[in-house]
């Protein structure tokens, strides 16, 4: 039996040995950024919003960059890597929109911006509020975890923040309303509703 198990091992080694004269195959590993800089992979749907006066917000990657058409023509902002967009929230009357901006460090991202567009006359106002070095909790370090709501004239934003406090090992993730673009905290939870501070 002992003699039979051998040759049946020898066997198998000499099928699984590389044919003779043949250099065995090696794969050459390739590093993947798990972070996409592309907003189709982050965003639901179709990148593209439309604002009163037939204005229409769209996206297109150009290279590592996002580029923001006006009416599929006449770029109005540019968003360069390592930056790329996350989330969106779009405010009741639609006349505002906010994204979520992050920030790519190799195998996983950091919270950067929101970019705040805006219907203006006949043109669409694009600025960066409530920058990552902004300190909204005192000197703790802050990420935004979800955004949630923007409200009708863009001067507020509800969302879910993560807070490291150096006093502590646990790390606090609380929905806030903050006012745009200082920073300032309104409330804890929503106040945000249609456009004004909610009733307490």
């Amino acid at each position: 039996m002992k003699i039979s198990f051998n040759l049946a091992l020898a066997s198998l080694l000499t099928l699984l040995s590389p044919v003779h004269g043949q250099e065995p195959r090696v794969e050459r590993r390739v590093t993947v950024n798990k972070t996409s800089l592309d907003f189709a992979d982050h965003l639901q749907g179709k990148a593209e919003w439309r604002f009163e006066n037939d204005r229409v917000l769209s996206l297109k990657m150009d290279g590592d960059s996002t580029v923001f058409q006006l009416n599929g023509v006449e770029e109005v902002f540019r968003l360069a890597a390592p930056e790329y967009v996350d989330e969106a929230a779009v405010s009741d009357d639609g006349q505002t929109l906010l994204l979520k901006v992050m920030k790519t460090r190799g195998f996983g991202s950091d919270f950067a911006t929101l970019i705040r567009v805006r219907a203006v006359g006949p043109k669409l106002s694009v600025d960066r509020v409530l920058e990552s070095g902004t300190k909204v909790f005192g000197d703790n370090r802050w990420w935004m975890a979800d955004l949630g709501a923007v409200s009708n004239d863009g001067g507020k934003v509800l969302a879910q923040f993560g807070v490291d406090s150096p006093d502590t090992t646990r790390i606090g993730y609380r929905w806030y309303t903050l006012e745009l673009p200082s920073g300032k905290i309104l409330s804890e939870g929503l106040t945000i509703a249609n456009s004004k501070a909610a009733e307490k």
